[in-house]
C-alpha cells in the first residue's frame, strides 16, 4: 500500500468507526416510524402483539445485523 492510500485510509477510519457505532446501536433502539397502534385511539382487534417479536424480526435491523456481521464478525454485535 503506497503512503497515499494508506494516509487516506488512516483520514477516513474514525468515521467509518462512528458509523459502525452508529448502526450497533441501531440495532436495538425503538424504531422513529410510528406504529398503527400510535395512528388511533381504538383498541386493537383481534391478533395479539408482539413487539420483541416484531422488533428482533424486523427486516430492515435483520439487513443492517447482516451487514455489521459482515464487517466486524459477530463479536461486533
Amino acid at each position: 500500500m503506497n503512503s497515499g492510500a494508506l494516509q487516506t485510509s488512516a483520514h477516513s477510519l474514525p468515521g467509518l468507526v462512528r458509523q459502525l457505532e452508529q448502526a450497533r446501536d441501531a440495532q436495538w433502539r425503538r424504531s422513529s416510524v410510528p406504529s398503527p397502534r400510535d395512528d388511533t385511539t381504538e383498541p386493537s382487534q383481534g391478533v395479539r402483539s408482539d413487539p420483541t417479536a416484531d422488533t428482533a424480526l424486523d427486516p430492515r435491523r435483520l439487513r443492517l445485523r447482516a451487514a455489521v456481521l459482515r464487517c466486524c464478525g459477530p463479536r461486533a454485535t
